[in-house]
């Protein structure tokens, strides 16, 4: 990743606390770079954890020793136990602050809190207790919703992304944490157009989609493979909302229309659903066609992605998917469905092809396009790497963070 010389030279004197389940996480690789990023950015940064995990992936990505700076200091969710010595460090924190531990379980009350919740929000951020910060930044609004917000951070700016499937079920859940929120992040426009929905104002909303994973210029190179062969793939959790049911009726439909090709379908991935895609892939007749290969390391994904043709993602519900950006940054052109920011993740008819949910036929009928018509293939795949590289790359995500935390925190440079 490129240096990012004018966002080192902010030095801010603001602490800020950023809250994230895990960190890192091997099913968001590219929130290493980003956290790392933000930490040479802020270097008053520190994370709220809900446990402690293996820094490997870490390790692997950013090396050893930016892994320990962006984890230094950083703070931990208690972990209710049924072993009472677990709790002797978290109550002595709290007496040790017997002010502040008041005022945060009248307000819990005061906010509707039962007893109990006030008291285990106490205990869950204990380690919160008697420190102030200027900005806290909640990685996710599903993890925003385990806090009591504004009872144990009442005066500091508060920031939230959405991603995911946030606002797809029961998105009234989220009313209560948005009403306390200053400024929103959303991953794209589907995002920003559901909080809005919820009444969120636009004017506090902020769009900054992922950014695309570096790749050496090795991998970028494309594989040859075997004349008469099309290798189509896909790199996610192996759960329903990835519309794999749908994927493989379109590989059954593309194998009906080029009987003479070879087609190899990977699936990179592993999930509950296992056992439900081997059942499908038997009964659509598709053991030669298509490989599971379980869950693989970041450059087993992408030597697999770069030695494909196309990829694949039939989701029915998505936040924006990091996948489709990644193997778009890799030359593939994509077909996906129209389910959430995917749409704004691939440009239909120019790094790919955008159908409707639930369609497997039109998107067999675009796989078949992008199959038989190699030079359009060949197009849509470089418009999709230089779409990636200009704008979904590491160091404009980083610098558009930075904006969002000097704006909440009202620095002026």
């Amino acid at each position: 990743m490129e240096n990012l010389e004018s966002c080192r030279e902010f030095k801010s004197r603001n602490k800020i606390l950023i809250i994230i389940s895990s960190w890192p996480s091997k099913e968001h690789p590219y929130l290493v770079y980003l956290f790392s990023g933000l930490k040479e950015c802020f270097p008053s940064i520190r994370l709220f954890l809900f446990k402690r995990v293996d820094t490997q992936v870490a390790d692997k990505l950013i090396g050893v020793e930016r892994t320990r700076q962006v984890l230094e200091g950083a703070l931990y969710r208690f972990a209710f136990t049924s072993n009472p010595f677990k709790y002797f460090a978290p109550l002595l924190k709290i007496a040790s602050h017997p002010l502040e531990a008041i005022r945060i379980y009248n307000s819990c009350l005061a906010n509707g809190l039962s007893k109990k919740k006030a008291i285990g929000q106490l205990l869950y951020g204990y380690q919160i207790i008697g420190k102030t910060f200027d900005l806290v930044y909640i990685n996710a609004l599903q993890t925003g919703r385990h806090f009591a917000i504004s009872s144990i951070f009442p005066n500091s700016t508060i920031i939230a992304s959405s991603r995911g499937q946030d606002f797809d079920w029961n998105p009234e859940r989220y009313d209560s944490l948005l009403s306390k929120l200053d400024y929103l992040h959303a991953l794209g426009t589907h995002l920003q157009n559901r909080a809005m929905e919820r009444k969120f104002p636009i004017e506090r909303i902020t769009i900054i989609p992922p950014a695309a994973l570096p790749t050496s210029n090795s991998i970028n190179s494309k594989i040859v493979h075997e004349a008469n062969t099309i290798q189509i793939v896909t790199a996610a959790r192996l759960i329903w909302t990835k519309g794999y049911v749908y994927s493989l009726r379109a590989i059954s439909l593309l194998k009906e229309m080029l009987p003479l090709l070879k087609i190899r379908y990977n699936i990179l991935g592993d999930g509950a659903d296992l056992e439900l895609l081997k059942f499908e892939i038997n009964r659509l007749g598709l053991e030669e066609e298509v490989v599971l290969r379980g869950w693989v390391t970041q450059t087993e994904v992408n030597e697999c992605i770069s030695s494909s043709d196309i990829y694949l993602l039939l989701s029915i519900e998505e936040g924006f998917n990091n996948s489709v950006m990644q193997a778009q940054s890799l030359g593939l052109p994509c077909v996906v469905s129209d389910a959430g920011g995917l749409p704004d993740n691939v440009l239909n008819e120019v790094t790919g092809f955008v159908v409707p949910r639930y369609n497997a036929r039109m998107a067999a009928d675009r796989l078949y396009q992008l199959t038989v018509a190699k030079e359009k293939r060949e197009e849509m795949g470089q418009n999709a790497r230089r779409r990636m590289t200009q704008d979904f790359n590491l160091t404009i995500q980083i610098k558009k963070y930075s904006t969002l935390f000097k704006k909440a925190l009202k620095v002026i440079e």
